[in-house]
């Protein structure tokens, strides 16, 4: 009669462990990438940043797209797999040090037999802070709150949404092509 139960309970601490995991590991990006950024300046390196932070326009407004894998965990990684998701991504850079970078971004989800999905549309207005400069790349961290709303249908008749708040934090850079466009990649991480 327990041995149901404790599967369950073993299950989950699985799970649990991996999210710790996963944690501990962008943890560990962010500290790499902060101890990067903070090393001392070498004169060639003083250079570019002076070149690069003239070339940063303050109170320059930017939107954008993305698009990359997302990738669940949880519950809904047993039940459904990854897929593709886009976003919509605004910018406005208020100083050399820092910006605000709003992400609205939607993906959706199916379970392997293809009757039940899962849809994730959220927005989340992050603080951005640069990191460092070095010619046109600039390497930042982002973090903000977020309002998500996670819709599951479950067949033909069954389904359910919910709208919640979460967090978001992240390491990116950006690459400045020139004066009307750059390149960008992030990794966010959504709880």
């Amino acid at each position: 009669c327990t041995a149901p139960w404790r599967k369950l309970m073993t299950e989950r601490k699985s799970k649990t462990k991996r999210g710790v995991k996963l944690f501990r590991a962008f943890r560990l990006v962010f500290f790499i990438l902060a101890a990067v950024a903070l090393q001392p300046f070498s004169e060639v390196f003083a250079q570019s940043v002076t070149h690069a932070k003239e070339s940063y326009d303050l109170g320059e407004h930017s939107i954008g797209i993305g698009f990359g894998e997302v990738i669940l965990t949880g519950d809904f990684a047993k039940k459904y797999s990854n897929s593709l998701g886009v976003s919509g991504i605004y910018e406005y850079k208020a100083s050399e040090l820092f910006g605000v970078l709003v992400d609205v971004a939607y993906s959706k989800h199916d379970s392997d037999d293809g009757l039940n999905s899962l849809k994730i549309l959220g927005v989340t207005p992050n603080l951005k802070a640069n990191l460092s400069y070095f010619d046109k790349l600039t390497a930042f961290v982002m973090t903000g709150f977020g309002v998500f709303n996670v819709s599951e249908s479950i067949g033909p008749l069954y389904g359910g949404s919910v709208t919640t708040f979460g967090f978001s934090a992240g390491p990116g850079f950006d690459l400045r092509l020139n004066e009307h466009a750059k390149f960008g990649s992030l990794v966010s991480f959504h709880n």
